[in-house]
């Protein structure tokens, strides 16, 4: 069945592929910071997020995942979804490196089997081998709220080997399962999760999927997350 995002909003943030030669210098300024530039490159984020590549004939496509069991990971739908014909990609070639630095990943994972949300701009991506020696990220145990302090990680295309996080951003307002939030974000943090940190442990909010430039960022809440979580697993 052919979904078809419809959270996506008017950007969505993993929808440009780097090429091999790329670098961040040849990308522009993004329009998605809100006002300053507040992303800062971070080392103490969990190992549970990481790079999501898909991999293709001439070129990669760039987006962020994190870890909700040892065998899945949560991302943005569009992520995984071929622009062309709507479908899922083939999952073995979606590519999971776990807590990536510019000195190595801590753990890799390839796709098994892809889900997608059917309303929502969300999927899991099953993986062939569960991760070891990661913890996934908990889920926070109460709906956030409007004002409530967050975080959000990713890795964007002007970064791309550095997980990058603005912390300390706000919900603005909340509903039809999405959190609005004044996040800077870019392209390639699609995927990337907002965050809750509490007593030095960070819980898992949302998965970052578009922007509105220069107004706010959106999630899609963990409601999406939990439905995809109870359907069926992939066919054998």
């Amino acid at each position: 069945m052919k979904h078809f995002p419809i959270a996506c909003l008017v950007l969505c943030l993993g929808l440009l592929a780097l090429s091999p030669g790329a670098t961040a210098q040849d990308l522009p300024r993004s329009r998605l910071v809100i006002g300053a530039d507040d992303r800062k490159m971070v080392s103490d984020m969990p190992a549970a997020i990481g790079r999501l590549n898909i991999s293709g004939f001439a070129r990669r496509t760039q987006c962020t995942a994190v870890l909700v069991a040892p065998d899945i990971v949560a991302t943005a739908a569009h992520c995984v979804t071929d622009r062309r014909s709507g479908d899922a990609v083939t999952a073995t070639r979606v590519h999971f490196l776990a807590g990536l630095t510019p000195e190595g990943h801590k753990a890799y994972g390839q796709g098994r089997c892809i889900r997608r949300a059917a309303h929502a701009d969300v999927a899991l991506v099953i993986l062939a081998k569960p991760v070891k020696k990661i913890a996934p990220l908990a889920f926070l145990p109460e709906e956030p709220v409007e004002g409530m302090a967050v975080a959000h990680a990713g890795y964007a295309l002007d970064r791309p080997y550095a997980l990058t996080a603005h912390r300390h951003c706000r919900v603005l307002r909340k509903g039809d399962g999405m959190l609005h939030t004044d996040c800077d974000t870019n392209h390639g943090q699609s995927g990337g999760p907002v965050l809750v940190e509490r007593d030095g442990k960070a819980y898992l909010a949302g998965i970052m999927v578009g922007a509105e430039p220069g107004e706010y960022s959106a999630a899609v809440g963990l409601s999406a997350v939990a439905e995809l979580l109870g359907a069926p697993g992939c066919r054998r």
